[in-house]
């Protein structure tokens, strides 16, 4: 940690000068107007007091700049993701987009699967928009999971773990990048899982993919 000088401890801290020395004359009027020197232990406690202040602030100020640019109303939330099913590719997969508390701040949205029935839950936060974009892309490659594919009802996933296919979908939706191939995080998608993706979408593509809730619908 570098040691303030004195004129940074005054701009800091306020002038640390004792008393009105006016009167003093001679050696004493020349001793009595410099300023009283403050030990350096004395400034390196204040400059830590100081830094632990400002980490007490810091979640705060995260959470604050965080927020910056982000859509807080639900209804403006909703009215976002709706726009993003309408350009999105599988959007049509998309039943209905709702908002609720889910109460968990690692859980920003979820897809039934059990019955599939479409409907994607967002969670009421503030949502950065690019964020929301992100998440929406991985609701439907999870409803891209539960539609019926070529041959009948089944998994099309080709090994592919649940979250790392919806990821994998992201990725293919330009909203994602990849993952390193070493990452082994449960939400990732690698470029040999991407292979495998783009690969069974390919076969999928051939043939039809039918959307089993709501009104059937095939494309």
């Amino acid at each position: 940690m570098n040691a303030l000088t004195d004129e940074e401890w005054d701009e800091l801290f306020g002038d640390p000068s004792t008393g009105d020395l006016g009167n003093l004359d001679g050696a004493g009027a020349e001793l009595g107007s410099r300023r009283s020197r403050v030990p350096l232990w004395a400034k390196a406690a204040a400059v830590l007091a100081s830094a632990a202040m400002v980490l007490s602030l810091a979640p705060g100020l995260v959470q604050w700049v965080r927020e910056i640019g982000a859509i807080k109303d639900p209804i403006e939330i909703v009215a976002h993701a709706n726009a993003y099913v309408d350009r999105s590719e599988f959007g049509w997969l998309v039943s209905e987009v709702q908002i609720a508390s889910l109460g968990e701040p690692n859980v920003a949205a979820y897809v039934l699967r059990n019955p599939a029935d479409g409907v994607i839950i967002l969670d009421n936060r503030a949502w950065q928009p690019d964020d929301l974009d992100e998440t929406m892309a991985h609701e439907i490659g999870h409803l891209l999971d539960f539609a019926v594919w070529p041959g009948g009802r089944g998994d099309l996933r080709g090994g592919l773990e649940s979250e790392v296919w919806a990821e994998c979908a992201a990725v293919a939706a330009g909203e994602r990048g990849l993952d390193g191939s070493r990452d082994n995080d449960e939400y990732r998608c690698r470029p040999a899982e991407l292979e495998v993706f783009e690969a069974r979408m390919a076969t999928a593509r051939e043939e039809m993919i039918c959307r089993p809730w709501d009104e059937r619908e095939c494309r």
